[in-house]
């Protein structure tokens, strides 16, 4: 069990390190602090300590401990990416300044009571299937923001919200596991920030295990406790640590039942269910409209505003492992001559047809189509190298024509075809995205001026 300033210090640097070379023990812990975040003190016997780490070691032949920890907040934003950090400061999300993220979604100013109101709205980010929550503790006067524990460039997050349902279940699931394990105690960190954001209602965690076994346990500032191999930095987070050392040990008896039991008041927790159905509402809602904001309305593919955005991202991204990054142009041939013969509305059968094809066929996790505009797609991929970049091409270009969408006024098929300019480019001499995306465009060119239905790589 681990006891930490993390007002004083780097925790996550200190924990990392830590823990990063031969360490067999299984940790949990959390900060010490006040509500202000102005004061952290250790006490070690007789000795404080306002920066450092207490390390107390459970040992024994037949002690046993089970570890458990949830946060219990879901997200409420669209997804969102941290720009340019360094350390445990947030300078700019989506390369604008961190702070307007609060100011523009929750109307949260940077006041004396920034931290009081952001509390309940962490950043939340996805690691090891479950989430992470980073709760910003003050505003900068460049509009950063600034956590306990560390913020990485690159890293995605949305806002978050607590959510009652999934509080309830995860607390459902802990008591099962603990009852089944018959701890002697229970010890449990629970972050300072969940007691502001749930109010009264932490008491129904503090208490829901109490007749399983003793419980105890401190309110924190930032915890952790090992996951997968891992000791993440948590904020908001709930753990509970059963420990026992009997192997005979029997039960802890509950109180015994009243005669007469009182029946709960469901509106005591009514704000609880309102909250959780609102916040389904949001999550659908978002849900929604992003689609909407980076899909094709006819095809269903990404469209141009998000090709612009995963075009950059994925080069940035590839950049790192130097893969070779492939970007297909590919137009339709005689598209135009198709519309005047059959009319606009078998166009756009034609093309919702051809998208469905490019689905259909590029479905690895880091294959993108998208429609560019009119009878133009584009697909966005990996490859071992530019044979099977180009073998990968030419599959989709015979895949659309298989599909014999009859076509009377085409010069050089019975049926739709398509042209197809390809440039695969290893990633760290991408220079320049535009230029990049004007050579898969020349390409295409060439491509219709050779005679169409034919695939040019540089």
């Amino acid at each position: 069990m681990l006891l930490t300033t993390p007002l004083s210090s780097d925790v996550s640097v200190l924990i990392q390190n830590f823990t990063k070379e031969s360490f067999a023990f299984e940790v949990f812990g959390g900060g010490a602090g006040d509500y202000a975040h102005e004061c952290t003190l250790l006490l070690s016997g007789t000795e404080v300590f306002t920066s450092g780490v207490v390390a107390i070691c459970f040992i024994g032949s037949s002690f046993q401990l089970k570890k458990h920890t949830f946060v219990g907040w879901s997200p409420m934003s669209k997804e969102m990416t941290a720009t340019r950090a360094q350390g445990n400061t947030l300078f700019t999300i989506d390369d604008k300044p961190a702070f307007d993220i609060y100011t523009k979604y929750l109307n949260i100013k940077d006041d004396s009571e920034f931290f009081a109101n952001a509390i309940g709205f962490p950043l939340l980010t996805k690691t090891k299937g479950d989430y992470l929550a980073k709760v910003p503790v003050s505003v900068g006067s460049d509009g950063s923001l600034a956590f306990i524990s560390s913020v990485r460039e690159g890293e995605t997050f949305r806002l978050g919200f607590f959510n009652p349902e999934i509080i309830k279940s995860n607390l459902q699931d802990i008591k099962s596991s603990l009852n089944a394990f018959t701890p002697e105690a229970i010890f449990l960190f629970t972050c300072g920030c969940r007691r502001f954001a749930l109010a009264d209602d932490i008491q129904l965690e503090t208490q829901y295990l109490a007749d399983i076994a003793p419980v105890s346990g401190f309110y924190t500032i930032g915890e952790f406790c090992d996951i997968q191999g891992e000791v993440p930095q948590m904020n908001l987070a709930f753990i509970a640590v059963g420990m026992k050392e009997s192997i005979t040990f029997k039960p802890h008896k509950a109180l015994p039942e009243r005669k007469k039991k009182i029946s709960s008041d469901k509106f005591l927790t009514s704000h609880m269910t309102v909250v959780g159905r609102l916040l389904y509402f949001i999550n659908v809602l978002n849900e929604e409209l992003e689609q909407q904001a980076i899909t094709d309305g006819l095809t269903h593919l990404y469209n141009r505003r998000h090709f612009d955005a995963i075009f950059s991202a994925t080069i940035r991204i590839a950049k790192r492992h130097n893969k070779l990054l492939c970007f297909l142009m590919m137009d339709v041939d005689y598209f135009k001559q198709y519309n005047d013969y059959y009319g606009h509305q078998a166009g756009d059968k034609a093309l919702i047809k051809v998208a469905h094809c490019l689905k259909k066929n590029a479905q690895r996790a880091d294959d993108y189509c998208f429609r560019l505009g009119g009878e133009e797609f584009g697909v966005l991929y990996k490859a071992e190298n530019k044979d099977h970049a180009l073998s990968f091409a030419n599959m989709l270009r015979k895949s659309i024509e298989n599909m014999h969408i009859e076509h009377e006024k085409s010069e050089i098929s019975s049926f739709i075809t398509v042209s197809i300019g390809l440039a695969c480019k290893e990633t760290n001499t991408i220079s320049n995205e535009s230029d990049y995306y004007k050579e898969a465009d020349d390409l295409l060119y060439q491509a219709k001026k050779s005679g169409r239905n034919r695939v040019k790589i540089n």
